[in-house]
């Protein structure tokens, strides 16, 4: 999920947790 994952980046400083 790559949407999801703009929203993850911010919240945990620039450190995408999701995979697709």
């Amino acid at each position: 999920m790559y949407i999801f994952c703009l929203f993850v980046i911010i919240r945990v400083n620039y450190g995408c947790l999701c995979g697709d």
